[in-house]
């Protein structure tokens, strides 16, 4: 067998593999599994012979994948350790790196955090400066008023809301980098599916936030034989031949 006809596989994981399966072998394998899938939708089944026949074709059809899996089976074994032991080399080879970086990340946060609680305390005494302005200016605007003969307008003045007082803009104190930056980043919680699962009840529409766990519900299935109802949920039987080898 020349090198032209193997499947040739990296030096570094070929002490890992037990065996090469030559290309010769993988288009006699390609050629029969054509031929018996050809051959298999000329079956059909309409009467108990017929149905016999398919069952004993399925049994060499298994057969036939058992040859095949018994000489891909190793290599893919070989290819999986080789695999995890590379894998186990890069976490050794960055674990030190990784964690300095993280170490890094940590301080930073820390740092973008006291740099937002300082921004909400200056825009917290820039708005209590912004009202007592506001009041002073109110307070004055009221008693020209009442001087004038108009104290419903002077109350009115004095009453009115201050919701939508502007502040002036201040520089950003969150750090800025040539490097990278930083950006929020949601995260969500599930602390009541109860109360969820009774929101998107009132909001057909957002029914995307809810996923059926069918693994959950066919075991249920199984357990009660179909027999007990769920709402919005349809339980079918499906039939499963077995092929003995």
């Amino acid at each position: 067998m020349s090198d032209e006809q193997e499947i040739l596989v990296p030096e570094v994981v070929a002490s890992r593999v037990p065996q090469f399966i030559p290309t010769t072998l993988i288009e006699q394998f390609k050629q029969a599994g054509a031929q018996t899938l050809a051959d298999a939708k000329l079956f059909t089944v309409e009467n108990t012979e017929e149905y016999n026949l398919a069952m004993e074709y399925r049994r060499q059809i298994r057969q036939e994948v058992d040859g095949v899996l018994k000489i891909a089976d190793p290599i893919c074994a070989g290819l999986h350790q080789a695999h995890a032991a590379a894998c186990e080399l890069r976490a050794a080879m960055t674990k030190d790196f990784n964690s300095a970086e993280s170490h890094l990340d940590t301080e930073q946060k820390k740092h973008i955090e006291r740099q937002r609680e300082a921004e909400e305390k200056l825009k917290a005494q820039q708005l209590a400066e912004a009202k007592r302005l506001e009041d002073d200016r109110r307070k004055a605007l009221a008693k020209e008023l009442e001087k004038a003969g108009e104290p419903e307008r002077a109350q009115e003045v004095l009453a009115a809301p201050m919701d939508d007082l502007v502040l002036p803009h201040t520089q950003s104190l969150m750090p800025k980098s040539s490097a990278g930056g930083n950006r929020q980043i949601w995260t969500v919680e599930v602390t009541d599916i109860i109360a969820l699962a009774r929101f998107v009840s009132g909001n057909p529409l957002l029914k995307y936030f809810i996923d059926a766990n069918e693994t959950a519900l066919r075991k249920y299935a199984v357990d009660t034989k179909g027999q007990m109802a769920i709402p919005g949920v349809k339980f079918k039987q499906k039939d499963s031949i077995s092929v003995k080898r």
